[in-house]
């Protein structure tokens, strides 16, 4: 009987360990943009470190395709679409785990600003990458990185107050 008890048990446990694991997390399908996937408020030191921490993965993505498209200036990367893209899927995926990221109090506003600056961002890559495929010229890409490079960067300081 113990056994069979025993054999139950574990069966409920990695039953209860597998519910949603195949879940991603992301904005709601509807985009209504108003369900959060964390039930409660961050505090304002949790929020601005976790958003910081967000705009340093777009930070770091930008600097290394304005290095890419600098260096191109000497020579040809192929692989350098298929970089890009790799770039692409990190950005959304930090861009959807903001927004379904509750903000702390009075960081609503702020994190809407953050998330349109990310969506320029991502609208910029996908440009990008349209151009590169193309075998368009794409030196002009380094000012327009380096403005949502700014853009970003100077939102990091909307969570240091």
């Amino acid at each position: 009987m113990q056994k069979k008890l025993t054999a139950v048990l574990i069966v409920l446990v990695l039953s209860a360990a597998l519910i949603g694991c195949d879940t991603d997390i992301g904005p709601e399908k509807d985009g209504s943009g108003d369900t959060y996937s964390t039930q409660q408020r961050n505090s304002s030191i949790e929020y601005s470190i976790y958003m910081n921490k967000q705009i340093v993965v777009f930070a770091n993505q930008l600097n290394a395709r304005v290095t890419a498209v600098n260096n191109m200036k000497k020579s040809y990367y192929s692989d350098e679409a298929e970089m890009a893209k790799q770039s692409l899927k990190t950005l959304k995926e930090t861009r959807d785990e903001v927004d379904v990221t509750y903000p702390s109090v009075g960081q609503d506003e702020n994190r809407l600003t953050t998330l349109k600056a990310m969506d320029t961002t991502l609208h910029d890559f996908e440009e990008y990458i349209k151009a590169l495929e193309a075998g368009n010229d794409v030196s002009g890409y380094i000012d327009i990185f380096m403005n949502d490079y700014n853009q970003l960067t100077g939102l990091a300081n909307l969570y240091n107050q």
